[in-house]
């Protein structure tokens, strides 16, 4: 095809530094939950929204390449609490973290699963959460 001609410049800076970074193919299946609580707390699901928390828990927590601890500690410590949430407008403030953290794993991650991407919209300024817009993950594959 004609498509393997064009350089991939944005990866190039990531490329540089494979010895950090770790290769999960299966980080679709892993991510499952945090998309599952994306929509669900865009619907106001606050029942679905922790049910995607643990989801994505107990999958993040089946990761055992050690290259990838210090990117999956910090969601893991941080999904522990945010599952015994009971208000979705705390379980909103602390995802922001976790994705966050969630994008610097993806980012990090050297399979490239094109099915994953991670999007910057600097028009998001809602209720001052965010000053310079927002990083999100978004994914084209329906599970």
């Amino acid at each position: 095809g004609g498509g393997d001609t064009m350089k991939n410049s944005d990866h190039s800076s990531m490329s540089m530094n494979k010895e950090s970074s770790f290769n999960i193919k299966n980080v679709s299946y892993i991510l499952k939950g945090y998309f599952e609580t994306v929509s669900a707390l865009a619907n106001d699901d606050l029942e679905k929204s922790i049910a995607g928390l643990e989801k994505y828990l107990s999958r993040i927590e089946t990761i055992e390449d050690w290259k990838a601890t210090p990117f999956t500690k910090p969601i893991i410590s941080k999904l522990e609490k945010i599952v015994s949430q009971t208000n979705i407008i705390n379980i909103r403030r602390d995802f922001k973290a976790i994705s966050a953290d969630t994008i610097k794993f993806v980012e990090k991650n050297a399979y490239k699963d094109d099915t994953i991407r991670v999007f910057f919209c600097s028009m998001v300024k809602k209720e001052g959460l965010w000053d310079k817009g927002a990083f999100w993950i978004n994914t084209q594959i329906l599970f």
